[in-house]
């Protein structure tokens, strides 16, 4: 998941997200958050159509495994906590 998605998720903004992301930084797994780098982000953007206003940003993406999107939900203050994310996020992954 990216950054964006998971904003949605949570329902906050993806400023937000990545403020608390990197606030966290030392609680989260860089096995499970990590920045995709310039020659993934090209790549991401060709292949998924939704993505492509992410061509034209300067900044690199976070990504995050399904691992990772529960270490933002439980690491992270600015995000829900409650039992609702969770579900949104098995949904989310079912989908």
């Amino acid at each position: 998941m990216f950054e964006s998605d998971l904003s949605q998720l949570y329902r906050v903004s993806t400023k937000r997200l990545n403020e608390q992301v990197k606030r966290s930084s030392e609680r989260l797994s860089p096995h499970f958050v990590f920045i995709l780098s310039a020659q993934e982000k090209a790549e991401v953007v060709t292949h998924r159509d939704e993505l492509g206003k992410l061509k034209f940003s300067k900044s690199l993406q976070f990504a995050f495994t399904e691992q990772g999107a529960i270490d933002v939900a439980t690491n992270c203050p600015g995000t829900s906590t409650k039992p609702a994310c969770s579900r949104r996020l098995r949904a989310a992954n079912k989908a």
